[in-house]
């Protein structure tokens, strides 16, 4: 299988190419081979910049346009739109980025002493919740969630409960008194407008968010965003990373596609650090 990631014209363009393509003479997209990961695929050029996007309609036409004709060349293919457009499908890099969280949990609390140190896990999809849940509450001893009602989650609040003796808690909101008083919060896509100022003066926020502001507002915390990936071959949106993975690995395209297990994430998990893994940026 190979994977197509679609990115914006390039305001470097040809002069003339350009002008041909703003009267509309130029409709075309353009593919070129590409190949990460020891993974064939290509980067398919769409004849739109991103500032031109307030095209709507022009636009979905053209990713139309360039998905029909890469499924009449390949049947079976992972593609990455660029973020904007992502609505229209494909890999969204949600499921990456709950494995990349967890990951630097891990890694920035490799050496901390978490007897005392309270962590709080939120997202709008289960799925991510239970993905990060699952691998980092081992030596935990404070543990709160933010996540709609699932009965995998619920099971696994059981089966920690009865493995650790650690009784996960669920919050409401960001209001909660639990929640501001967290050492470490990994935020695996939630929005909320009271985010900003329930954040604890010097803690240690993971965000798989677009949370700029708060990066930019809130000097007083230690901010981590998974939006993109650092590997041996270059800079990546989590997306994209998440594209090349499905097409390289059947495991890792199979925990991305299907409902939580947590065998599949810890194989997914393996694919990602073996073959890719680096630094977030």
């Amino acid at each position: 299988m190979k994977y197509v990631l679609m990115k914006y014209a390039d305001k470097k363009e040809n002069p003339f190419k350009r002008f041909m393509r703003k009267t509309g003479v130029y409709k075309k997209f353009e593919l070129y081979d590409s190949n990460f990961f020891e993974t064939e695929g290509y980067i398919l050029t769409l004849p739109f910049l991103q500032e031109e996007i307030e095209n709507f309609e022009y636009c979905k036409g053209q990713i139309t346009n360039a998905l029909e004709f890469m499924r009449k060349k390949y049947v079976d293919f992972e593609y990455c739109l660029p973020l904007d457009m992502r609505f229209m499908g494909g890999k969204n890099g949600k499921g990456t980025a709950a494995l990349v969280l967890m990951d630097r949990f891990l890694k920035l609390t490799e050496n901390m002493d978490m007897k005392y140190v309270k962590t709080v896990v939120m997202g709008k999809e289960a799925k991510s919740v239970l993905t990060v849940v699952g691998g980092i509450y081992d030596g935990l001893n404070s543990l709160a969630i933010i996540s709609p009602y699932d009965d995998d989650l619920e099971e696994m609040k059981k089966t920690i409960f009865s493995d650790t003796g650690l009784d996960v808690i669920e919050l409401s909101g960001v209001k909660n008194p639990v929640f501001m008083d967290a050492d470490i919060i990994v935020n695996c896509g939630m929005e909320t407008g009271g985010l900003f100022n329930a954040i604890k003066k010097g803690a240690l926020y993971i965000t798989a968010q677009d949370d700029g502001i708060i990066k930019e507002e809130r000097k007083d915390i230690v901010f981590e965003s998974t939006n993109y990936v650092k590997t041996k071959e270059g800079e990546f949106d989590i997306a994209e990373i998440e594209a090349i993975l499905c097409a390289k690995n059947y495991g890792y395209r199979n925990f991305i596609n299907s409902r939580f297990h947590s065998e599949k994430a810890k194989r997914a998990y393996k694919a990602i650090k073996d073959l890719l893994f680096i630094d977030i940026c």
